[in-house]
């Protein structure tokens, strides 16, 4: 038996139909902030790295990227290198506000492995938060700095450019 089509759903038809096709404001930036947050978060594992000009993969290279709940975290590990390898784990915070993706490492670790022994830096990567704008291309979520880093996540991942160039692929292994 078909629906039966009353006031009220009419009335709810006639509201949703108004307010997709209001001018966008306040609630539109936190209906895009929500979708940003939705697209972007998750747990990504490394698939590619470009070093020095050579690609790289698992298990030469390894590494996990997450953003969840207003935090960042990045682990990568890099075997590439003939004197020892390196890691590095960067834990951070985010904030979507609107169009506009800021992140930040608040903690940072760098280790080195050499036959001289190990070595450590905990310097920052830099200070302050970097600054994206979100914008949709062709189904995926592209956030871009100014500076020329950008961001483009898919619903299989997460690609890594820096002026144009691919740095580092992401799979997507867990979506909230």
């Amino acid at each position: 038996m078909p629906p039966t089509i009353t006031a009220a759903s009419t009335a709810a038809r006639a509201l949703l139909c108004a307010t997709l096709a209001a001018p966008l404001g306040a609630g539109a930036d936190e209906l895009r902030s929500a979708e940003i947050a939705r697209r972007a978060s998750g747990v990504y594992a490394l698939a590619e790295w470009r070093i020095d000009g050579k690609l790289l993969r698992p298990p030469v290279v390894d590494g996990r990227f997450t953003l969840l709940d207003g935090t960042i975290t990045t682990v990568l590990r890099d075997r590439s290198h003939a004197d020892g390898a390196r890691t590095s784990v960067f834990l951070g915070h985010f904030v979507i506000e609107g169009l506009s993706f800021r992140y930040g490492y608040d903690d940072v670790s760098q280790f080195s492995e050499s036959p001289a022994g190990p070595s450590a830096s905990h310097r920052p990567l830099w200070e302050g938060l970097r600054e994206f704008a979100a914008s949709r291309d062709a189904g995926a979520l592209k956030l871009s700095a100014a500076s020329g880093q950008q961001f483009v996540f898919t619903d299989d991942g997460l690609v890594y450019l820096e002026n144009g160039a691919v740095l580092r692929r992401w799979r997507r292994v867990v979506a909230p």
